[in-house]
């Protein structure tokens, strides 16, 4: 289920809040939400990125250029990549 919460203006402007938002969603809800359009800002993937839940991963709308953590993910089904992303040889043996 999907918590409800209201999006922070800031998580679009400051990469930090952002991150820290994303860190917390999936300590305590196990999701991502990095594709919902709330965190434009994020620049890196959260820390505890292994720790998700979710069989697909969208980073479209953030700026997020560095994948190269996702290539160890298990259980990934769909990967949407945000336009900052030059290298994918980290993702590219996931089935």
């Amino acid at each position: 289920m999907i918590p409800r919460f209201k999006p922070d203006p800031i998580w679009n402007e400051d990469p930090e809040a952002a991150l820290a938002e994303v860190e917390r969603l999936i300590r305590e809800t196990g999701r991502t939400y990095i594709g919902s359009g709330a965190f434009q800002a994020l620049d890196r993937l959260p820390a505890n990125i292994a720790e998700t839940t979710d069989d697909q991963i969208i980073l479209s709308g953030t700026r997020i250029q560095d994948i190269s953590e996702l290539g160890s993910l298990q259980g990934i089904r769909r990967l949407t990549l945000s336009k900052y992303v030059t290298d994918i040889s980290a993702v590219t043996g996931m089935e």
